[in-house]
């Protein structure tokens, strides 16, 4: 019971009193930028306290880890908790709250993936599995937790392990700060992400390992992976690949129905950044292995934004929208929904130090995407506390939400607000109706707006196999791009008919959307490397496209050179060397094969010394 010293009673009356203000004072307080739009309050404290992840069902309940136990704060002795938050008489206001689970265990956990009845959170040193089997929304007997993965470094510090998202291929995606780690998956496969980074964060923080010891060790895949970085794992913890690295604190990554992913990264000096992040790309935040930080590679007459990203050595991907100071949180990819068609294809990204949500539309630019930023949300009024957002999803409704963790400080080891205030948003067109969304069949679930509601569709297809057929073949010929890109990562698994669509897909639909061939290419690779993979990427290898091709390369990297040398050899020179992501792709595409892609490359070009080097040979011998 609550005694009236406690935080949470304080909070809570102070919540129940000032309601209906509140709600007021958000609508006034946040600006956004649509006359169209209009943001709500959905909940507030007592309902929740300090957000720091949330996800949505298919059911439309919003499931949120709370951190009230963050850094220096150890007011919650029982352990922080997961809720359960719903709209139960489905008027736009969440009524019911339902504690899933609290543990002294959880301390301040910031990240959660809801599939179906099993709940993923991320706790440094692990990421936990829940399973609620008898779906009353409790933790309790008859249910089961496991230890899914483990070995992240940094318990209750800011730069350790943040979301937990399906992607459109049937596998779980995870990121981490760059406090580093040492995990080993189902396979018996270890992957050492080492770090300089190392003993800061103040007393509070667990540091399991010294990130520093490991610093350019290769992992057991042959690569050497540093600072931080996103892994992708099968459903059953086996098969670990990591996606990208040299990070320094990404807190969350999304992906598209047709494979893209981005992300935000933080950095207390002024070069915050939204990126576009190539398979296997490295940013820069540290030297290559890891041991030093970037300002040791830093030249005179450079920006931070320029020297943090290491943008002037070969090796790193260029960085997308580099904006500034700011401290970015949640991420989400806006395809279907209720909003209007024109945000079909954006990207909303938080940044609560700037008390902003931004908006991108990617758009294709040679091998990559450029990121123009808008202000699509922002705080206006007086409230200081107002506008700390920690995560933005679309839910299963269509609507956008928002969580604010509700203070006047991000990060920075602590909280001002000592009563742990916690806020969602709702963004949606003016006189949205909420309706019982309650998706139940694979169709349903599948073409739904939120990610992991569909990931729960996409794994129901797959069970199904070969019957699930016709649905797809249904989805490929809708008008929506984003339900055709989720019907291609089915087809693989549809058996031999399923198989056939997909290497019909390059020269049917494909014909008229890159996107349709690249999904097609991921889908093939994921599904069978070696074999269904390998003859997509011939298949592939002239596209026209730079962007597919260079998919091809980022994936050609762990092939030997005896197989991959005709193909890279093709995408060396149909593509232009100066466009940096094309560039660096075709390095990674080398690595280890360097000197025998040069002798082949200047034996095809006929190149027998520099006086015959043209720019294209500059570029490449650079890189």
């Amino acid at each position: 019971m609550l005694n009236c010293k406690s935080p949470f009673f304080v909070a809570g009356l102070y919540s129940l009193c000032v309601c209906p203000f509140f709600a007021k004072t958000v609508i006034y307080d946040l600006k956004i930028n649509d006359p169209e739009l209009e943001v709500t309050l959905w909940a507030e404290t007592p309902l929740l306290f300090n957000p720091t992840n949330m996800d949505v069902d298919a059911r439309g309940r919003i499931w949120v880890t709370e951190g009230v136990n963050y850094r220096r704060s150890q007011t919650r002795k029982e352990g922080d908790r997961v809720v359960v938050l719903e709209d139960t008489d489905f008027d736009g206001e969440a009524d019911k709250s339902t504690v899933f689970i609290q543990d002294p265990e959880l301390v301040a956990p910031m990240g959660i993936g809801v599939m179906d009845n099993v709940i993923f959170v991320s706790q440094t040193p692990h990421i936990l599995k829940y399973t609620d089997v008898n779906r009353n929304l409790v933790f309790d007997e008859g249910d089961s937790r496991e230890v899914f993965l483990t070995g992240f470094i940094g318990g209750n510090h800011d730069h350790s392990t943040h979301s937990v998202i399906g992607g459109p291929d049937g596998k779980l995606y995870f990121n981490q700060g760059n406090c580093g780690a040492k995990i080993t998956d189902g396979d018996g496969r270890t992957f050492y992400v080492g770090s300089f980074y190392y003993n800061k964060g103040g007393p509070q923080v667990d540091w399991n390992f010294n990130p520093t010891t490991f610093a350019g060790k290769t992992s057991d895949d042959g690569h050497v992976w540093v600072s931080g970085f996103t892994g992708r794992i099968n459903l059953d913890g086996t098969g670990i690949e990591i996606v990208g690295h040299g990070y320094r604190n990404s807190y969350e990554q999304i992906l598209t129905s047709f494979g893209d992913m981005f992300q935000n990264d933080n950095d207390d000096p002024p070069a915050c950044r939204t990126s576009f992040v190539p398979e296997g790309a490295f940013f820069g935040f540290c030297s290559e292995d890891g041991k030093f930080g970037w300002s040791a590679d830093r030249v005179a007459g450079q920006t931070t934004a320029e020297a943090e990203w290491r943008t002037h050595l070969p090796g790193t991907f260029p960085p997308g929208d580099v904006y500034g100071s700011g401290s970015p949180t949640g991420i989400t990819y806006y395809e279907n929904g209720s909003l209007p068609k024109r945000y079909e294809g954006s990207l909303f990204s938080c940044e609560p130090a700037k008390r902003q949500i931004f908006r991108y539309v990617p758009k294709i630019e040679g091998a990559s995407y450029r990121l123009d930023r808008e202000v699509f949300l922002s705080r206006q009024g007086s409230d200081r506390m107002t506008g700390a957002f920690s995560d933005i999803m679309v839910g299963a409704d269509g609507a956008l939400y928002i969580a604010d963790w509700y203070d006047p400080m991000v990060g920075g080891h602590g909280a001002a607000d000592k009563q742990h205030i916690g806020k969602i948003y709702r963004i949606a067109p003016k006189g949205f109706k909420p309706t019982n969304v309650a998706s139940e069949s694979a169709e349903e679930l599948f073409v739904s707006p939120a990610h992991n509601v569909r990931f729960q569709g996409f794994e129901k297809l797959r069970a199904h196999g070969d019957s699930s057929l016709p649905l797809i073949k249904k989805l490929l010929n809708c008008d929506s791009p984003w339900l055709v890109g989720r019907a291609i990562w089915v087809l693989p698994y549809l058996g031999e008919p399923g198989i056939a669509e997909l290497n019909n897909i390059p020269s049917n639909i494909g014909e008229k959307d890159y996107r349709y061939r690249a999904a097609a290419l991921r889908s093939a690779i994921r599904y069978d490397r070696g074999n269904l993979g390998w003859s997509m990427i011939e298949k592939l290898r002239n596209d026209k496209s730079a962007h597919v091709r260079r998919i091809i390369l980022t994936h050609l990297r762990d092939f030997p050179y005896s197989k991959k040398k005709s193909v890279l050899l093709d995408q060396v020179l149909s593509g232009d060397m100066k466009d940096r992501t094309y560039l660096e792709a075709v390095g990674l595409a080398a690595d280890g094969d360097e000197d025998s892609l040069w002798a082949d490359y200047c034996k095809v070009r006929k190149i027998s010394d520099a006086n015959y080097w043209d720019r294209q040979v500059h570029l490449l011998a650079w890189r």
